[in-house]
């Protein structure tokens, strides 16, 4: 365990030139700790507690004072998933695909020891230097409302459904729209938006079938593509 001003001083007093970046629970530092050679990363919490010191990712410590709580990471240059997934720069499907995978497994390893993760982002996901993924930022519960909110609701099943949403994100780039944020023709809700991506997918895998007679008009395809018509079953 840390002492607050260690990893206040660690930090420069949580300098912003300091700041990796943020989520909606918190905000991580770049650290060095007192005769540590290699950086760290720490994030910061407000008014939130840890529920858990279970972990997947590498923990150097943690702090809870003064009403905060703060745990120290082992620091991945690379940062967090979705700044390659949203930012500049765009990573070739193989690479998306070898996040999910990577994802998964540390998921299913985590619910093999019955354990939900509780917070599946892509802000949850890191890179190490040489572009692993790592899973983190699991068994943090934000407050008693949280708790009460989604009690019950904290089982591998919501896991499932939060990793699908993850899912949806690697392959479209697109975020997801958090609470607040209004859905307009520019920034669909993700699941609108890849539902209609799937829809599109069947449409062109229908034109491109080996059957000539099982290929579409293009009328036809006009009517898809406007929603007049529903797709006809596609067998592979």
């Amino acid at each position: 365990m840390h002492i607050f001003p260690t990893i206040s001083a660690a930090t420069r007093a949580f300098s912003e030139l300091e700041c990796l970046g943020s989520d909606y629970r918190g905000v991580y530092y770049r650290g060095k700790l007192p005769n540590g050679c290699q950086p760290v990363a720490v994030k910061r919490f407000s008014a939130q507690f840890l529920s858990s010191q279970q972990v997947l990712d590498k923990r150097r410590g943690w702090c809870c004072e003064n009403h905060q709580t703060m745990v120290v990471y082992e620091f991945y240059p690379n940062g967090s998933r979705d700044k390659w997934l949203f930012g500049v720069g765009v990573l070739p499907w193989s690479r998306r695909l070898k996040i999910v995978k990577d994802v998964a497994k540390a998921l299913s390893f985590l619910h093999s020891k019955g354990l939900p993760h509780k917070n599946m982002k892509t802000t949850s996901v890191f890179l190490d230097v040489s572009f692993r993924s790592l899973l983190g930022d699991y068994g943090f519960v934000l407050s008693s409302y949280e708790s009460r909110r989604f009690e019950g609701a904290m089982s591998p099943k919501a896991d499932v459904f939060e990793f699908g949403v993850f899912v949806l994100e690697v392959v479209s780039g697109r975020k997801r729209l958090e609470d607040g944020q209004v859905s307009t023709e520019e920034g669909k809700d993700l699941l609108d938006f890849a539902w209609r991506m799937h829809e599109v997918l069947e449409i062109g895998l229908l034109c491109t079938l080996n059957e000539t007679k099982g290929r579409p008009c293009m009328d036809e395809l006009v009517e898809f593509l406007d929603l007049k018509r529903d797709l006809p079953e596609l067998l592979k």
